[in-house]
């Protein structure tokens, strides 16, 4: 950051020395439009970064809850010992999973935030998986709700993904579109 202050101070002196007024007044409006979209792109790539790391947390969750749901269902019909171990087991990972995946969310807003864009929603619901009635009233209505509760996280989880998804379209749109500014000015 020193040394690019420097360098500007530098440039600013060599368009004062050597330039007629209109002139060296038109060309500090472009380089000033250059630096904007120089310092835009970074943001967007920084959001971009943030975003895809967002995106692929969000896809690990999704997967473990898909896993527990899946042997939910063979834990209410099939073999309940393994079934209900293997349930527990996804279960336990996507339940720490979700925090990471909330605190990336937290980063990719924030990026997001820096590019202006303040009115971005992006919460998890906060789960809650009640495993002791699931393990001494190991029933077909236990079993119903705990799958249900599998049901509607995974529900949530996709949505959020499904957001972040669109919100990196539209930033690649808008990389796109600054690259082109910048090449344009150029």
């Amino acid at each position: 950051e020193k040394r690019l202050t420097q360098l500007k101070k530098a440039r600013e002196k060599e368009l004062k020395d050597n330039l007629d007024p209109l002139i060296r007044e038109e060309f500090r409006d472009l380089l000033d439009t250059i630096d904007f979209n120089l310092a835009l792109k970074k943001e967007i790539e920084e959001a971009m970064n943030s975003g895809v790391k967002c995106q692929q947390v969000l896809e690990k969750v999704i997967s473990l809850l898909r896993n527990a749901g899946e042997w939910g269902r063979w834990d209410m019909y099939g073999d309940k010992r393994r079934s209900g171990y293997m349930k527990h087991r996804s279960l336990d990972q996507a339940l720490r999973s979700i925090p990471v995946a909330q605190h990336n969310l937290n980063l990719f807003k924030k990026e997001l935030a820096d590019l202006g864009d303040r009115e971005v929603v992006l919460q998890l619901d906060n789960v809650h998986f009640n495993k002791f009635r699931d393990f001494f009233f190991d029933n077909l209505i236990s079993d119903w709700i705990v799958q249900q509760r599998i049901k509607n996280t995974l529900n949530n989880v996709e949505a959020t993904h499904s957001h972040v998804r669109r919100i990196l379209m539209s930033l690649e749109q808008e990389f796109k579109l600054v690259n082109k500014r910048l090449n344009e000015l150029d």
